[in-house]
């Protein structure tokens, strides 16, 4: 399946792509506040910055859930929640600068592969909410 039949298909149903979003963000959230944080010698990110990019990833995870199951229109949370994934991806380049000397090879390519795979997302997103009735 291409990425256009994809973008097709969530422009047809964007209530999908909050689901979508919130399994992501739910992901991430354990990702870093479970696995990261309990090998950090692996990751190199100490555990007082994982903890709140993952209590953020969890907001973002009950945000898009909520708009899943509550909302009417899809466009404002949907372009919301792109916004709000954008600026996690600045956040997380940030922290990549501020902590590269203590990242490992593992820690570097987690975090730069999961900024890779959210601003997909956020292209995404976006698409989808211009395109949305």
């Amino acid at each position: 399946m291409s990425a256009d039949m994809i973008i097709n298909y969530l422009t047809g149903k964007p209530r999908m792509m909050l689901l979508i979003d919130a399994i992501g963000a739910f992901i991430t959230s354990y990702m870093l506040g479970v696995v990261l944080v309990n090998n950090t010698d692996l990751f190199g990110m100490p555990t007082d910055v994982l903890q709140p990019l993952s209590a953020v990833a969890a907001c973002f995870a009950l945000y898009s859930f909520c708009g899943y199951l509550f909302a009417k229109k899809y466009k404002l949370y949907i372009r919301i929640i792109a916004l709000a994934n954008f600026c996690y991806c600045i956040a997380s380049a940030a922290v990549i600068i501020k902590y590269y000397q203590e990242l490992t090879t593992f820690g570097l390519i987690y975090f730069l592969g999961e900024i890779a795979v959210i601003l997909s997302l956020v292209a995404i997103e976006l698409r989808i909410a211009n395109s949305a009735k």
